[in-house]
């Protein structure tokens, strides 16, 4: 499988104790690369590893601080291996990729296997991955750094006129994720 305008790859070794947790299609994936960006930003696949760096799996799946513990539609034994350009996440939910809104909470099964995602994201990456927020991005602020996602203000979840302007900039990792969660929280509290 190749993806196209990688600008980053995990290069540590995978945590093998976290690895023997995963589905078979993920733990392949993992012995060829751990951690990939892909598209310039626009596929983010988390890096096999158990620790609290922004890109690791075992951070966002097992810690007390996990995407399950803050999303209710999300199961503790969902696995959230990647996410997209704004921070939405992709998730594998037996053996399925999911999609997680994560301004919404809502989840979308993408009906697709891990390797017919990855197959369905090479073959039209723009459309698939709704990476319109990152091209605009790249047309008007360039790269999308290893670490940052783009940050598209007011929430595009919100019914908003035709003719809102939106403030698209880009912003760490952990900084896009927490923003989310406030729209979700903040949503699902009113």
């Amino acid at each position: 499988m190749e993806f196209k305008g990688v600008t980053y790859r995990g290069e540590s070794p995978i945590d093998e104790a976290l690895a023997a947790r995963l589905p078979e299609e993920l733990q392949d994936f993992y012995r060829g690369s751990n951690g990939i960006i892909a598209y310039n930003g626009g596929l983010q696949i988390r890096s096999c590893t158990n620790d609290s760096h922004w890109n690791s799996l075992g951070y966002y799946w097992l810690s007390e601080g996990g995407l399950h513990t803050h999303y209710p539609n999300l199961l503790s034994s969902d696995i959230p291996f990647g996410q997209d350009c704004v921070g939405d996440q992709f998730f594998l939910r037996d053996d399925s990729v999911w999609l997680l809104s994560a301004e919404t909470g809502d989840i979308i099964d993408m009906e697709a296997s891990l390797f017919e995602f990855f197959d369905n994201c090479i073959e039209d990456p723009v459309e698939y991955l709704a990476m319109e927020p990152l091209v605009h991005h790249l047309d008007m602020e360039g790269a999308l750094e290893p670490g940052m996602l783009v940050h598209v203000v007011p929430a595009l979840s919100l019914e908003l006129p035709d003719d809102t302007p939106y403030h698209i900039d880009s912003l760490p990792v952990n900084e896009r994720l927490a923003w989310l969660l406030d729209c979700f929280q903040t949503q699902a509290n009113s």
